[in-house]
C-alpha cells in the first residue's frame, strides 16, 4: 500500500520534472525513503504555478534520507513532510513561487542546510508540538512584509540565516494564546543564532552552539565511462544473489587489479563480491563506484583500506561494505556517499579529512586532530557508541540513530556538534539499559539540536571532570523544558562544578 519503513536506497538523480498546466493536484515526486537514499540534482516545476507539492513526503514513514540540490518552482508547497519519524535532511534546496509555504512539516524532524527561498509566503512552517526544525546557513527572501519567514510549533534552532522582506523572522506558535516574546523581527535581518529551548549541565539556559564551520563535500567526475575500469574485466565475479555460481571465488585480486590499473574511476557492476583478503585504495584512483554492489568479507573482517595515493581526495560512492570495515590510514581526504558501512569506519592516527553524505553505518571512530563533516548519517544496531570522537572535530548535519546506544562520545579535547538529530531509543537492539544519549569528557565540548522518538533516553547527557572518565553530572530527560526534543543542548568543560 505504499508505506512502511523499508524504502531502502531509493535514489532519484539528474532529472527534470514539469507537471504542465492545469494540474492543481499534481505532485512532482511522491517520495518515500529510509536509512540511505537521496533525491539529488532534480528540478521540479509547475507550468502555471499550480499543484499540491514539488516533493511530497507524507506517507509513513519518511526518512532518514537526503534531498540535495533540489529546485522547486511553483506548487502550493515546495516540500511537505508528515508523521513523527524518521527525519529528513535537505541540503542546497531552492524554492520559489510557492502559494502556501516553501516547506511544510507536520510533526516530523527536518534539517535545512543552505535553503534558498524566494516567496510571498512563509519559507518554513512546522505544525504540531512534535515538530522539530533545524535551519542553518540559509537565505529567506520574502515578497510580502506582513508575513513571517519561519512559523513553528515544537522546537526550533536557527543559525546564520539571512532573512529579508518579512515582518517577522521567526514566529513561535507553541502557545498561540500568549504574547510571543521570542518572535524575531525579520525586515532585513540576519539571525545569528536562535534556539527555542536551551539546556546545559549548569542550567544557565543561555548557552550557545559550538558554531563549527561546515564545508562542502568535494566531488570528482571523469568525462565518461569509457575511461573507467570495471573490476569484472580484471577477474572479479559479480554474483547477483546468494546461491549462484561464483560464491567460492575470492574477488579481492580482481578488485585490487582494477584499482592498480591506473584508472581514475573504478566501478563494480551490481552484484555481490566476496573477498578473502584486504583491498587497498591507492595509486591513481580518485573514485570507486559500486552501482549498489556489495563487498562481503567471507572470513573474518578483511578491511577496505585507504592509503596514500596520487590524488588528494578519494571518493567511495554507492558501495555496500558488509563485514568489511573502512580503515583510513592516509592524510588524504576521503568522501563516502550513498554507501552502507555495516562494519563501520575508523580514522587511524594521521588520517585526513572525512566527508560523509547519506550513509548507513556504525561505528564512526574519529582520530585525534581529524576533521569530519557528515550530511545525513544513519547509525543503528549494537555498536556503542555510534560516533567515538577521540580528539577530532566532528560536525553532523542530520543524524538518525536506532538502538539503546550512546549517539556521540567526545573525549581527548574533541569537539562534536550534531545539527538536527533524531534519536530512536529501541532497546531490542541491545546496549546498556541506562546509556546516556551523549557523553563528553572533561576537556571536550558537545552541542546538539535534536528530537527523540519512542522511549526517551533517561539521561540526555553526561559529563565528567576527570580524564579517566568518571561521569558525575548529567541532564535527565525530565529536565528538558518542552516537547520531545530540545532546541539546543551543550556540554562544555566550563559547565562542570567541583562538587
Amino acid at each position: 500500500d505504499g508505506h512502511g519503513n523499508r524504502a531502502f536506497r531509493h535514489y532519484v538523480r539528474n532529472l527534470t520534472i514539469d507537471t504542465g498546466r492545469g494540474n492543481p493536484g499534481a505532485v512532482g515526486v511522491d517520495y518515500l525513503v529510509n536509512n540511505p537514499g537521496a533525491l539529488t540534482d532534480v528540478t521540479i516545476r509547475s507550468g502555471d504555478g499550480s499543484g499540491y507539492a514539488g516533493v511530497r513526503m507524507e506517507r509513513p514513514h519518511p526518512g532518514p534520507g537526503l534531498l540535495e540540490f533540489v529546485s522547486v518552482e511553483g506548487f502550493d508547497h515546495g516540500v511537505t513532510l508528515a508523521g513523527g519519524q524518521y527525519s529528513m535532511t535537505l541540503v542546497g534546496v531552492e524554492l520559489r513561487g510557492q502559494r502556501k509555504a516553501g516547506v511544510l512539516n507536520r510533526g516530523n524532524a527536518v534539517v535545512l542546510h543552505q535553503l534558498h527561498s524566494r516567496n510571498a509566503v512563509p519559507a518554513v512552517v512546522c505544525e504540531g508540538k512534535g515538530s522539530h526544525l533545524t535551519l542553518i546557513d540559509s537565505v529567506l527572501h520574502g515578497e510580502k512584509p506582513r508575513r513571517a519567514a519561519v512559523v513553528y510549533e515544537g522546537n526550533a534552532f536557527v543559525r546564520d540565516t539571512e532573512i529579508k522582506g518579512y515582518r517577522v523572522a521567526i514566529d513561535d506558535r507553541r502557545d498561540a494564546d500568549s504574547v510571543r516574546p521570542q518572535d524575531v523581527p525579520g525586515r532585513n535581518e540576519s539571525v545569528d543564532e536562535y534556539a527555542s529551548t536551551r539546556v546545559d549541565l549548569d542550567g544557565r539556559r543561555q548557552n550557545q552552539s559550538l558554531n563549527l564551520p561546515l564545508r562542502p563535500t568535494p566531488d570528482f567526475h571523469t568525462p565518461g565511462p569509457s575511461a573507467w575500469a570495471s573490476v569484472t574485466d580484471f577477474g572479479a565475479t559479480a554474483t547477483e544473489t546468494w546461491g549462484q555460481p561464483g560464491l567460492d571465488d575470492n574477488d579481492a585480486p580482481g578488485i585490487q587489479a582494477a584499482i592498480d590499473s591506473g584508472a581514475e574511476t573504478v566501478y563494480l557492476p551490481n552484484g555481490i563480491y566476496l573477498i578473502d583478503e584486504p583491498i587497498v585504495l591507492r595509486g591513481n584512483v580518485r573514485k570507486l563506484i559500486g552501482m549498489g554492489a556489495m563487498i562481503q568479507s567471507r572470513v573474518g573482517r578483511h578491511a577496505l583500506r585507504i592509503e596514500a595515493g596520487d590524488a588528494d581526495t578519494v571518493i567511495l560512492e554507492h558501495v555496500r561494505l558488509q563485514a568489511v570495515p573502512l580503515l583510513h590510514r592516509a592524510k588524504r581526504t576521503v568522501v563516502v556517499r550513498y554507501c552502507d558501512l555495516m562494519a563501520g569506519y575508523e580514522g587511524l592516527d594521521g588520517a585526513g579529512d572525512l566527508f560523509i553524505e547519506d550513509i548507513m553505518g556504525a561505528p564512526i571512530r574519529v582520530a585525534p586532530g581529524q576533521h569530519v563533516w557528515a550530511y545525513q548519517l544513519n547509525s543503528e544496531f549494537g555498536y556503542l557508541p555510534f560516533i567515538d570522537n577521540r580528539g577530532g572535530t566532528v560536525a553532523v548535519v542530520g543524524m538518525k540513530t536506532e538502538g539503546n546506544n550512546t549517539a556521540v562520545v567526545t573525549r581527548s579535547g574533541g569537539k562534536s556538534e550534531v545539527l538536527g538529530g533524531f534519536f530512536y531509543r529501541e532497546v531490542r537492539w541491545g546496549g546498556p539499559k541506562y546509556a546516556p544519549l551523549f557523553q563528553a569528557r572533561s576537556d571536550s565540548a558537545l552541542a546538539a539540536t535534536y528530537a527523540q522518538n519512542g522511549m526517551p533516553f533517561p539521561r540526555q547527557a553526561e559529563a565528567d571532570r576527570r580524564p579517566q572518565g568518571e561521569f558525575f553530572r548529567y541532564v535527565r530527560n525530565e529536565d528538558l523544558p518542552f516537547g520531545r526534543g530540545v532546541g539546543l543542548l551543550t556540554v562544555r568543560p566550563g559547565d562542570r562544578s567541583a562538587d
